[in-house]
């Protein structure tokens, strides 16, 4: 009698809905599995898993010492980066740090794939594991800027990387993670001396170097990023000019291990407080003494010191 009840009004019995929600949890499990896997597939073939994938469609791999550069098919190596172990070896001389991993650098086709694959808008970048750099050489070619100084700047960043964990990696302060890397790398891009001085002093976008970095919200998008970079590198140099690039150095090898220590570490080695000389290098960039046109970007103070 309830059996027919059942199916007069349509309602399944216990049993059928138990066999209903198993099969709807199993297509369920099934299509989460299906997209899953479709994700892993696209990240690797065309995403944010290019660099460790095994098949790289379209490009090919030329080993090196330290690093496999990988490149498109159609493409032959650059003439600038053929001595690419050499940019390495000066990297671990200019740091006193050595690289302990093999190093994957990817030149992308177009900015479109670098972004996509990267995840990064700009021309290059490392990975935070300090073992994936990509370049973007068409955009680096355009703004005017050399490939050699852009791997060097990403392997400051994936030296520093190689030498830390991945959770200091993360706090290491931007001003000197960027700012070293700058300096050792690129020290001619993007705003220095008169220009430098101009924006930061006659246009007010001078912000406080040790962050926050609210105020950078007054720089016009155009100059912000590379205003910001600028101000790293300048306050860098200062460092450098002031107190010596091996100070520098010392520093950047404690600092690494503990970035939490980050104004503690800074007195040890520096015998002052941080705020104190982010204080006295302001005051000398508004008093327009500091960049000097001896020090343009960097100019002579890595064989000065």
């Amino acid at each position: 009698m309830s059996s027919f009840f059942f199916k007069i009004i349509g309602i399944p019995k216990f049993g059928e809905i138990s066999l209903s929600l198993r099969t709807v949890l199993s297509l369920s499990l099934r299509l989460a599995l299906f997209v899953i896997a479709a994700a892993l597939v696209y990240h690797l073939l065309w995403g944010r898993l290019f660099a460790w994938s095994p098949v790289k469609l379209g490009y090919k791999s030329l080993p090196f010492q330290r690093a496999d550069i990988i490149l498109p098919n159609d493409w032959s190596l650059p003439p600038e980066l053929q001595n690419a172990d050499g940019i390495f070896a000066d990297c671990e001389n200019f740091h006193g740090l050595r690289f302990n991993k093999h190093i994957t650098i990817i030149l992308a086709k177009t900015p479109e794939v670098a972004r996509r694959c990267s995840g990064v808008r700009g021309a290059a970048c490392a990975f935070q594991t300090g073992t994936v750099i990509f370049l973007s050489p068409t955009k680096i070619l355009a703004n005017g800027r050399k490939l050699t100084d852009q791997l060097k700047h990403e392997c400051s960043h994936a030296l520093l990387d190689q030498n830390t964990s991945l959770y200091c990696g993360f706090n290491i302060p931007e001003w000197f993670f960027e700012g070293l890397a700058i300096f050792y790398g690129n020290p001619h891009d993007n705003y220095t001396g008169n220009t430098f001085l101009e924006l930061a002093v006659d246009r007010g976008y001078f912000f406080d170097v040790l962050g926050p970095y609210d105020t950078l919200k007054k720089v016009p998008e155009q100059y912000r990023y590379g205003f910001k970079h600028s101000e790293f590198r300048c306050f860098v140099e200062y460092l450098a000019a002031k107190y010596g690039i091996k100070t520098i150095l010392a520093y950047a090898k404690d600092l690494i291990q503990d970035p939490w220590a980050e104004r503690a570490l800074f007195e040890r080695h520096f015998n002052k407080k941080l705020e104190t000389v982010a204080d006295e290098f302001r005051k000398e960039v508004y008093a327009r003494q500091w960049p000097s046109s001896t020090n343009e970007g960097n100019n002579g103070h890595r064989q000065a010191l």
